[in-house]
């Protein structure tokens, strides 16, 4: 029994060190792209054979639906433009770190959320992105992400190792933006 406890105690030092290592290209060096000094997340996927207009008229339903989930606290469409196929949001929700009893570490992130369909192209784009850290102590915390995420705020010196206070505000921000490029391909192709 005692082996059994001490063996899992090791497996989870294991995997929290683990955690801390940038082994994964997906969170490492480059991994937050910056364009004139301001992180701007774009993506882009083929839409094949299918209709430009068909294909935007689900996107735009699919961000009304998206962007009233229980994380979302506001969500705003700033522009609309259905001859050229393209619009934006601003989107304040939260992102949870750590939900335990008694623990609750969460961020509130602020951002511009831009979908464009061109010649069966869907781009989507993320940027202007803020957060709100820690908010119920003294009103909480404000930075930017090129404050916080990129490489240099967020890795070691040598890029091995996230810094313990940026880290996790890197990796949740790059799963958000993976999450909300994955569900509008999806939404919009099927795929």
């Amino acid at each position: 029994m005692k082996k059994t406890f001490l063996s899992l105690c090791g497996c989870f030092v294991i995997m929290a060190a683990m955690a801390q290592n940038v082994s994964d290209p997906k969170y490492g060096v480059g991994a937050v792209p910056e364009v004139n000094g301001k992180i701007v997340f774009e993506n882009s996927f083929s839409l094949s054979d299918l209709d430009n207009d068909k294909c935007f008229n689900v996107a735009l339903a699919w961000a009304k639906g998206r962007f009233v989930s229980p994380t979302v606290i506001k969500s705003e469409i700033t522009e609309q433009n259905k001859e050229e196929r393209t619009y934006s949001l601003k989107v304040e929700e939260y992102i949870v770190f750590k939900n335990r009893p008694l623990t609750l570490d969460r961020t509130r992130i602020y951002y511009d959320f831009d979908v464009s369909i061109f010649n069966n192209i869907c781009t989507v784009k993320m940027s202007n992105i803020r957060y709100l850290y820690d908010e119920d102590r003294n009103g909480g915390i404000r930075f930017t992400a090129e404050e916080w995420i990129n490489d240099q705020n967020s890795l070691n010196k040598k890029k091995t190792r996230f810094l313990k206070s940026t880290g996790k505000f890197r990796i949740k921000t790059i799963d958000l933006k993976e999450l909300l490029n994955n569900q509008l391909k999806e939404a919009v192709t099927g795929k």
